[in-house]
């Protein structure tokens, strides 16, 4: 886990766990089945875990204009009991005040309903740039021309299509 902050977001688990539900929800999936599939998806052997885990699924919720009362109720819960502050601990009393003062204006915010949720996120297709076999030509700043030969295309990720790229050991006047 990683932390580079105090704040809700700060947190690798926190945040993977709303970039995840965001994803199910670019797929198609209700909010009911994305709080399932992130359930699936995060389940923590660690203890320290869960909590953030909660949080994120919590942020999540409530950034959409969803949140479950159940859900709410054990982040109030963690809170309360001071569960998952271990890296603030770790960081010293001032880090942990810090943290825990932003766990108790989140808990304010998410309290009541979001007053401006957002809209559900929508999936932008974006295939790979070239196609396989193509010869890319790259001006140099001599002027001259350097070559590239596209070798794959990636389509697994439909909104991030790759390019596997070679470049080649040329250098001529002329486009090659």
């Amino acid at each position: 886990m990683g932390t580079w902050g105090i704040g809700i977001l700060q947190d690798d688990t926190v945040s993977d766990v709303v970039d995840s539900f965001e994803a199910h929800l670019k797929t198609g999936a209700t909010f009911e089945e994305a709080t399932t599939l992130i359930r699936q998806e995060f389940t923590p052997d660690d203890p320290d875990d869960a909590p953030l885990e909660r949080l994120g699924l919590a942020y999540a919720q409530w950034k959409y204009g969803v949140l479950d009362p159940t859900l709410f109720d054990a982040v109030r819960r963690d809170i309360e009991t001071e569960a998952g502050l271990a890296t603030w601990k770790e960081g010293g009393a001032a880090d942990l005040g810090r943290r825990q003062a932003a766990l108790r204006t989140f808990l304010e915010r998410i309290s009541g309903p979001n007053p401006r949720p957002s809209r559900r996120p929508r999936l932008t297709v974006r295939p790979p740039k070239f196609l396989t076999g193509s010869c890319l030509a790259v001006t140099l700043s001599n002027g001259a021309y350097g070559a590239a030969l596209v070798l794959a295309s990636d389509h697994t990720d439909p909104e991030y299509g790759r390019n596997l790229i070679a470049s080649l050991d040329y250098m001529a006047p002329a486009v090659p």
